[in-house]
Formats: structure tokens, sequence, C-alpha cells
């Protein structure tokens, strides 16, 4: 009989902490600072300078032409994404399908332009295969930050459709 009051006594106790750790307010997650491009541009020069292993000397070289480098691309693409929003596809016009593959080349055309120019001022500090290194790595780490934004949105939209039922 002690036993079965002791095993009740030991339940009782038992519910109440659970419930009191249940009941508690969930503290809100703290939001994370959205990085800005050229910290996003820093972060993604000094992976690769140290993946490239770098000294200190040619590492601040590198970083601060690469950072230029994804600024001018990123200005790049916002200017082609400022062209090509608008209407969906299906209802372009002859015109305006002709203005959007217009735009792409002369983006591509552009796109291409900057590279060529950054090369040269890769080249005041890299060799010929780090270059090629640091084109890869760059490749590589776009990817993974595309898959990465397309699981947030998968993610939201997950909570989204959750919420709505």
């Amino acid at each position: 009989m002690k036993n079965i009051v002791k095993t009740l006594a030991l339940a009782a106790l038992t519910l109440a902490f659970c419930t009191s750790a249940v009941a508690q307010e969930a503290k809100p997650k703290p939001k994370k600072e959205k990085m800005t491009p050229e910290q996003v541009a820093t972060i993604q020069a000094k992976d690769i300078a140290h993946s490239l292993g770098l000294d200190d000397a040619t590492t601040e070289k590198f970083t601060k032409t690469f950072c230029a480098y994804r600024m001018e691309i990123r200005q790049a693409n916002q200017e082609k994404k400022a062209i090509v929003k608008g209407v969906p596809r299906k209802d372009m016009t002859e015109q305006q399908v002709e203005e959007q593959i217009k735009a792409q080349f002369a983006h591509s055309h552009k796109v291409i332009n900057i590279r060529e120019k950054y090369y040269g001022e890769f080249r005041k500090c890299l060799n010929p295969r780090q270059i090629q290194r640091v084109y890869e790595l760059e490749k590589r780490q776009s990817e993974k930050m595309k898959a990465q934004q397309k699981q947030r949105k998968e993610q939201k939209k997950a909570k989204a459709n959750a919420k709505a039922k």
C-alpha cells in the first residue's frame, strides 16, 4: 500500500512540474539581423581566401577586389531584374518577349565585361589557377545560398499552410 501511495505522490509531483514547464510562455526568437550585400561579399571573400590559403596581405587585397567585383555583379543583376520583371510570360506580346531577350543578352555582355575587368584585378594578387578556384568556390557558395533560400521559402509556405488549416 505504501508503494502505491509513494508512486501516486511521485506521479502527482511529476505532473505538477511538467504542467508548469508547459504553461510557461514561449519566448519569441530574436530575429536575425539581415546582412548587407557588402557583409555577405566580405564573408565570401574571407572564406575563399582561407580556402586558397592566402597570407594576410594578399587576403586583404583580394577581399577588397572581390567585394567590388560582387557589388558590380549584384548591380548588374538588379538592373536585369528591373527590366525582366513585370508582365507574366504567357501574357507578353511578341515585342515584349523580344525586348526581354535583348535585355538578357545585354546583361550577359555586362557580366562578361565585369568578369574580364576583375580578372585583371585578381591577377595582381592571384595566379590563374587561384582565380579559377575563386570562380569555382564562388559558384559553389552561390548554389548553396540559393538552396538555403529555397528551403526557407518552402518552410515559410509550410508554416503558412499549417496556420491556414
